[in-house]
């Protein structure tokens, strides 16, 4: 069936087991959401990596800035929720095209424990699904296997695991006049996020003279006063953002020294010197 007849549903849906799933990166969880949305009633999407490329790309209307994963991104997602039980993968027969033709191609079915491991064998035929004459069911995943009831996290949902801090232990005075100058110049999102990256930072204080030296220089760029490519400061933090080299930055250096061309020689109080235009 050709991609483009593929339709998402209105909902997208991320379960308990799959939200408070420690071992999964966010970007697993938002991939799991599109594949339910792409399932619908059938229980599993065909949809092919171009597909879940596109649905996984998001573009900021205000910049114009794309946020999209590499297709070994998406590899590695898919493996890390297949890998977990929160998703089967496998080749079989896809809906029939407008010609009702049935091609062969890959299956993503959502749910936990779809197939028994330990057999090495798949507890649900789905290929009934989309059969003739057959009205369209969820593939069963009523395995046979013992799966406990899952219990949320005591004291609450996983979220509250870490506690968010609006003051940082390590050098408060001097992170305040940091984030007021990103908040006042770049991005104000997530004070949480860069207390956190702050403490585990530990900048002394010449580190914190050289990132402010970086951010006056950044914050010069003509990028960043067209708002196009200003990370969180979080993220700044973390990924040591004033280490960057910035073509903004070479306006601001002392001009070379313009070329001369060597044109002969002639004698100066008695001696030869080198003559340059």
């Amino acid at each position: 069936m050709e991609d483009e007849e593929l339709q998402s549903s209105y909902y997208a849906t991320i379960p308990g087991p799959v939200l408070y799933d420690a071992a999964l990166r966010w970007p697993a969880m938002v991939l799991y959401a599109h594949i339910t949305s792409f399932a619908k009633r059938t229980g599993f999407c065909y949809a092919k990596n171009a597909v879940l490329l596109e649905a996984m790309t998001r573009v900021n209307p205000k910049t114009g800035a794309v946020n999209a994963i590499t297709e070994r991104t998406l590899q590695s997602l898919l493996a890390e929720l297949r890998n977990h039980g929160h998703i089967h993968m496998d080749i079989g027969p896809l809906p029939p095209d407008k010609n009702g033709v049935v091609r062969q191609g890959r299956r993503i079915f959502i749910g936990a424990c779809l197939a028994d491991i330990s057999v090495g064998e798949e507890n649900f035929t789905p290929e009934n699904n989309f059969a003739f004459g057959v009205k369209k069911i969820s593939p069963s995943i009523n395995t046979g296997i013992n799966i406990p009831p899952y219990n949320p996290p005591k004291g609450g949902s996983a979220s509250k695991k870490r506690k968010s801090k609006s003051v940082p232990d390590w050098k408060p005075d001097r992170f305040e006049k940091f984030w007021a100058f990103y908040r006042d110049n770049a991005r104000g999102e997530d004070r949480a996020g860069a207390v956190r990256e702050w403490d585990r930072l530990q900048p002394d204080d010449e580190l914190i003279d050289t990132m402010a030296k970086a951010l006056q220089t950044q914050v010069a760029t003509d990028e960043w006063k067209r708002g196009v490519g200003i990370p969180y400061a979080c993220r700044w933090l973390k990924n040591e953002r004033w280490k960057d080299r910035l073509r903004g930055a070479a306006s601001q250096e002392a001009p070379a020294a313009p070329q001369r061309r060597y044109i002969g020689t002639k004698v100066v109080d008695g001696e030869e010197v080198d003559v340059y235009e």
